[in-house]
């Protein structure tokens, strides 16, 4: 039973709570036991007219408020200083070794965004023609004035067969790759070294030991997983592979200018096109 004695010269009312029976319940208790030299709390006793009973911690009878005890748990506790001079310590002590890595973030953010809105906002290449094409698109004259301008030429007797799905183009390809006798041109956006990759270096790298013309174009941003030393076997035996536009800080503003094609051509007869380029999740 915890007691609060009330000096008697001001009043014999007492705060009692038996925490045994009923945990935290304050009660008003008359106690006629009180002296002079008790300590307490000061309570008018005209702001309690009427007695309160309480027995075996639980009040009986109450006309006016009881005053609670204050509850701990609720009382907030203010840190020792010399643990609070640790903590913010210990945090300044964080945010100074922390520095470069803040540096570095502001860093990319500004870089990050700048791309981003180059890449969007910037005005993009327009094609146009200054003089349309008189003759006719049907005609033979049409045709060669296009041939100039592509510096390519039409071919009759062309087929076309499509080759759906990894499981079927990539092994066509890379037969094709081995059977070639002049040259291999190969220009993609995506070239990620795996299984598939593997088997088409190989097959170039045989080739061009055998004197065949081997020519590899990869986007720089589109096969950035993709190192250098990837291909040095390909390289030691004369082919040439090449990145296209590659990251730089005086070409940052031009780095979404990408080459999206996919294109293999072997000697200059057959050729695997399509959106496809050299990677294991095709497969």
């Amino acid at each position: 039973m915890r007691t609060i004695r009330v000096d008697p010269a001001r009043s014999d009312l007492v705060y009692a709570a038996r925490r045994s029976f009923v945990p935290k319940l304050p009660v008003l208790w008359r106690s006629a036991h009180t002296s002079p030299g008790d300590r307490g709390v000061s309570c008018a006793p005209e702001a309690y007219p009427r007695t309160l009973r309480a027995s075996d911690g639980v009040v009986a009878e109450r006309k006016h408020k009881v005053l609670s005890f204050p509850d701990k748990s609720a009382v907030k506790h203010e840190p020792r200083p010399e643990l609070k001079r640790e903590v913010e310590a210990e945090l300044e002590r964080r945010w100074e070794k922390s520095k470069p890595i803040r540096i570095f973030a502001v860093i990319a953010i500004v870089a990050v965004s700048s791309w981003i809105i180059v890449a969007l906002f910037s005005p993009v290449l327009r094609y146009q023609l200054a003089k349309p094409p008189q003759a006719p698109i049907t005609s033979d004259q049409f045709r060669r004035e296009l041939q100039a301008l592509t510096q390519s030429r039409f071919a009759d007797g062309v087929s076309v067969e499509p080759l759906p799905n990894g499981e079927q183009f990539y092994p066509a390809e890379i037969d094709a790759i081995k059977g070639a006798q002049k040259s291999v041109n190969i220009e993609a956006y995506i070239f990620e070294r795996g299984d598939v990759t593997k088997q088409v270096v190989e097959a170039l790298t045989e080739r061009a030991r055998a004197g065949v013309q081997v020519r590899l174009v990869l986007d720089a941003m589109g096969s950035f997983s993709t190192p250098k030393r990837y291909f040095k076997a390909l390289r030691d035996a004369g082919g040439n592979v090449e990145f296209y536009h590659a990251l730089r800080w005086n070409t940052w503003m031009r780095s979404n200018n990408r080459t999206h094609r996919e294109m293999t051509i072997i000697d200059g007869k057959l050729g695997f096109i399509g959106g496809a380029g050299f990677a294991d999740h095709w497969l």
